[in-house]
């Protein structure tokens, strides 16, 4: 690849990320901006006291708890199968 080829790939790559983080980062304030008056206890725990559902002592039926933790334990079950294999496979590779 000559030096102008590889230059303008290296241009566009970066306003390919920077046009990228900008959407993101304008779809996150719209979002904080539209529904920061929405953002309380009630969305996470809904009627449920907090302390007593955080110590399982009492359900959370109409609030985003049980997602959330549903959510976190499908990442950590994920990632307790899968560690042994990135762990264990590079060293079941032969070294040429």
């Amino acid at each position: 690849m000559n030096a102008a080829v590889e230059k303008a790939v290296i241009i566009w790559s970066w306003a390919s990320a920077t046009v990228l983080m900008g959407a993101a980062a304008a779809t996150v304030g719209f979002l904080l901006f539209k529904g920061v008056g929405t953002l309380d206890l009630k969305l996470i725990f809904g009627d449920a006291d907090p302390v007593a559902a955080l110590m399982m002592r009492q359900p959370v039926f109409d609030g985003l708890l049980p997602a959330i933790a549903g959510t976190f334990m499908l990442v950590v079950t994920s990632v307790a199968m899968a560690l042994p294999v990135v762990t264990c496979w590079p060293a079941s590779l032969p070294s040429w």
